[in-house]
């Protein structure tokens, strides 16, 4: 199996929930997560033995669903098997545990996996900013700032011009400086923000083979909706070499 999907059900209370998580998924492989020692009637135990047989693999794992490390763990490993297939893992937030939404969304943000909610017979994704753009330097932050500012693609000139604007309130730099920005620019789209799914580059309309836009990926656009609040964990004074941000404590341990 290549580019399949995996489907990952925690103990919930609604069969209806967990069907139409998988529509929307279309897994071809399923993770039912059970609570450790639960006594009562199962719907995602009644899910995995009815859907045995019309998917490629089902699991049954029993963890405490009350554990956010423990679920997060297991989580791990659920994306680290997927991966070997080129698969997506798509996590429903519905269950019977609190605790199971807030790993399961910490586990999209640090893992790029997708996660959807279920609302009666029908299911929606929620996206999930990465949580690897808060080790990214400012600037990357800054760029992608500037591509929202424009739905349709932007050239890598004209960028760094809006960069630089916004760095400097519209006032222009010479052409060594302006050379030096573009330069720049280009490093952190091919070093940081393609790497990461965030921007795609191709070839301008009725262009091609001779002018290159920029645009911001569907992720991207989840990471630019936010922008303000990652800028603002930049706090003037307080970013390190390469514009890396330098994390208290206090921050570190949220990450």
């Amino acid at each position: 199996m290549a580019g399949g999907a995996y489907l990952v059900v925690a103990e919930n209370s609604s069969l209806e929930e967990i069907k139409a998580g998988h529509k929307f998924a279309r897994p071809s492989v399923v993770v039912g997560l059970l609570h450790r020692g639960w006594k009562r009637h199962s719907p995602v135990k009644e899910y995995c033995e009815h859907i045995e047989g019309l998917v490629e693999r089902v699991e049954v794992l029993e963890l405490n669903l009350y554990d956010f490390d423990e679920i997060m763990d297991v989580v791990h490993h659920i994306a680290e098997d997927a991966d070997r297939t080129d698969s997506e893992v798509f996590l429903l937030l519905n269950s019977v545990s609190p605790v199971v939404p807030a790993a399961f969304e910490a586990s999209a943000s640090f893992l790029g996996l997708r996660v959807i909610v279920a609302y009666g017979d029908a299911a929606a994704e929620i996206p999930v900013p990465p949580a690897s753009v808060l080790a990214m330097p400012k600037k990357v932050l800054e760029i992608v700032a500037a591509l929202a500012a424009r739905e349709e693609g932007v050239k890598l000139s004209e960028l760094a011009s809006m960069v630089e604007h916004r760095e400097k309130g519209g006032r222009k730099g010479k052409t060594d400086e302006v050379r030096r920005r573009v330069a720049t620019v280009d490093y952190y789209i091919n070093r940081y923000l393609k790497p990461a799914g965030l921007v795609v580059v191709g070839p301008s309309p009725g262009e091609e083979g001779r002018s290159f836009r920029i645009w911001l990926t569907d992720r991207g656009k989840v990471v630019a909706r936010r922008i303000s609040d990652y800028l603002a964990s930049y706090p003037e004074g307080r970013t390190g070499r390469a514009g890396y941000r330098k994390l208290g404590v206090a921050q570190a341990r949220q990450l």
